[in-house]
């Protein structure tokens, strides 16, 4: 059968779970992890991801996001509670390149969140912007793109407006087991940046 019509159907329609089920979604999941850095010998790594260590990398970082414009940023934090929680790290994904950054590294960062010429991506972004409010008084100021709300301006009689959902919908790719998902040893950071560099693909969409 011809599996790109199929799929092209399924999301015209909105039968996202059936889209799950279309053979060839496995190898979907298997380029994706190829994208967060995973190698095999016939692939060539796409998206970089990397925990940022000194302040000194923060200003090529701020230089990129000021120069294309545009990023995808998420907060990750050790319990919903925005008001009562601790903010642990922040994840900037610009083009096919994500930034992990943590601890003090955060404030020195915070400028590009007052640039009103910078296009901000996210999916749910009320929990970025609530969180450095309350931790460091920041109102962001970005021109705001939130990746939920567009879903359901878009397909307002849907009820699948979850990031998994949309990535499936509008890219026709399954995100990988475990993305934004907790686990024992807490958040993996590398499935959330890869989840936030498809979202930013589905603003270019």
């Amino acid at each position: 059968f011809d599996r790109d019509k199929v799929v092209k159907m399924f999301q015209e329609l909105e039968f996202v779970s059936l889209l799950k089920r279309v053979p060839g979604m496995e190898e979907l999941s298997v380029k994706n992890q190829i994208l967060m850095g995973k190698r095999d010998k016939k692939s060539v790594i796409e998206f970089k991801f990397s925990e940022v260590k000194k302040a000194e990398e923060l200003d090529k970082i701020i230089k990129l996001i000021r120069d294309k414009g545009i990023f995808a940023g998420r907060a990750i934090l050790n319990s919903e509670d925005v008001f009562n929680c601790e903010l642990i790290g922040l994840i900037l994904v610009v083009e096919h390149e994500s930034f992990y950054i943590k601890g003090n590294l955060i404030e020195k960062v915070l400028e590009i969140f007052h640039n009103g010429e910078i296009e901000l991506v996210g999916h749910d972004l009320k929990q970025i912007i609530k969180i450095l409010n309350v931790k460091y008084s920041v109102l962001v100021k970005n021109k705001i793109f939130d990746i939920q709300i567009a879903s359901y301006l878009l397909n307002p009689g849907s009820r699948a407006h979850d990031s998994a959902s949309v990535v499936l919908k509008f890219l026709g790719k399954e995100l990988p087991t475990g993305s934004g998902q907790k686990s024992l040893f807490g958040i993996d950071a590398r499935f959330v940046a890869n989840e936030l560099y498809l979202l930013l693909s589905c603003a270019h969409a």
